[in-house]
């Protein structure tokens, strides 16, 4: 069992190059042997970079800017750690229940650390699927369809593994799979390790300095303020046959951010018309290994989020509801709040692969094209969402809070670079301050403005 320091909540200080503060708490582990004696092991720290901005001294003076904020969110942390602590310690219990030693082989340690998240509802039913497709890599290595391809290590004794051994399986990989994934498939091999060393099972943790492949950072591929346009015209003009709840599912995506499921999982019940916001409280997750659906808690405690409504959004939602209610009463029912707003009136949800296949036919039909010269996926349309707040000069947090993202920096580290027009914008003002023409920055044009109906 873990415990963390009674006597001492913890603690934060400046990183000054993050530009954040970062906490740190201390814990131990409990272990109680064979023979009822309890075992202590000492104490340790564990550290997170926070999302509350530090600033660097000045004049040798001390600067505590921010500390309340974060102290406040090390506290917020570490109860986050202790109310988790229960199923991380029902996990390693549920797999030192097994027999497994230092000479079971890789494969059989991993598949038992999945099959102990599942157990016990760590993760998701499409983590899980992710988890196993992440077993294959590890089990079979690089593609053996290239010449003298690395092995795999499925059938090596994990207390065999050596650090040489996995960096010459990870240089297999970045070969002949995308970066990507090859880092989830080390990251799992690094939990199993890690899981095995605190279980005694082996003395160190072989994947402990290994390298893996840098991922390029992928771009949103975003709708350009012409392209978003043709987009919007074409679905206020539905065409025969088509499914209205699938054009209102594009709308949501469009004017509020969500996620594909999220959008899938909003009942009437979450949507107050009359407040102008609407509630993300289900998603509709996709089981990875057979295709499935369900329903499920939204992707992180931030994601559970109210997110006001447009006046156009409002316009369609209410029109939307009043046909709903015209359907139930024609099939003899009568009009719940549990139905799903972009579902059927039998109660239903709408599956988010068909969402996004019905999304794909009409980008093909329009001939869309990204900011990235690719076709956009109904996903791009959350990035066209943070795209246009963006440039409309809508602050981060804000638009971090909307899409329901971890913290603000994973916002910026996404959508860090705005468009031409914005940085010429920016740079027109700075210009113009520095000349000592502030008043004159009034007369720069907005970019946004003149774009038409949808312009960025």
């Amino acid at each position: 069992m873990r415990e963390y320091q009674a006597n001492h909540p913890g603690t934060v200080r400046k990183r000054l190059n993050a530009g954040v503060w970062q906490a740190v708490v201390w814990y131990r582990d409990t272990t109680t042997a064979p023979d009822g004696a309890t075992e202590v092991g000492p104490w340790r720290q564990r550290t997170k970079l926070l999302d509350v901005r530090c600033y660097p001294d000045k004049d040798g003076r001390r600067n505590n800017r921010g500390k309340k904020a974060a102290e406040a969110a090390m506290l917020k942390w570490r109860a986050e750690l202790e109310a988790a602590e229960p199923a991380r310690a029902k996990a390693e219990e549920l797999e030192a229940a097994g027999e497994l030693t230092g000479r079971s082989t890789v494969a059989e340690h991993v598949c038992r650390h999945i099959d102990t998240l599942e157990a016990v509802g760590a993760v998701e039913p499409s983590t899980a699927a992710t988890y196993r497709r992440c077993a294959e890599l590890i089990g079979r290595g690089a593609n053996p369809r290239r010449h003298d391809p690395t092995p795999g290590l499925g059938g090596v004794a994990l207390a065999d593994l050596a650090p040489s051994t996995v960096q010459a399986w990870v240089n297999g990989l970045a070969g002949a799979y995308r970066p990507i994934n090859v880092n989830k498939a080390v990251t799992l091999l690094r939990a199993v390790c890690s899981s095995a060393v605190r279980g005694g099972v082996i003395d160190h943790d072989p994947t402990d300095g290994v390298r893996v492949p840098k991922a390029p950072r992928e771009e949103p591929n975003a709708l350009p303020p012409g392209e978003l346009a043709r987009l919007m015209e074409d679905l206020d003009a539905p065409r025969p046959r088509e499914r209205p709840q699938t054009v209102m599912g594009m709308r949501l995506a469009v004017h509020t951010g969500m996620r594909r499921g999220e959008i899938c999982g909003l009942r009437w019940r979450d949507v107050d018309l009359d407040g102008g916001t609407l509630a993300v409280r289900e998603a509709v997750g996709i089981d990875g290994a057979d295709g499935s659906t369900y329903l499920k808690a939204p992707k992180t405690d931030g994601s559970r989020r109210d997110i006001p409504l447009t006046p156009e959004l409002a316009g369609w939602l209410a029109s939307w509801r009043a046909e709903v209610g015209a359907k139930c009463r024609a099939a003899g029912e009568r009009f719940r709040p549990e139905l799903f707003v972009c579902g059927d009136v039998d109660g239903s949800y709408q599956d988010p692969k068909k969402l996004g296949r019905a999304f794909r036919r009409r980008a093909d039909r329009l001939g869309l094209v990204g900011t990235q010269g690719r076709r956009p996926t109904f996903h791009d349309l959350r990035h066209t969402f943070a795209t246009v707040a963006i440039a409309k000069g809508a602050d981060i947090k804000s638009i971090s809070s909307i899409m329901g993202h971890a913290s603000a920096a994973m916002t910026l580290d996404i959508y860090a670079s705005p468009d031409a027009d914005a940085k010429r914008l920016a740079m027109d003002r700075v210009g113009a301050a520095l000349a000592g023409r502030g008043a004159a920055v009034d007369a720069v044009p907005d970019p946004g403005t003149g774009g038409g109906r949808y312009g960025v």
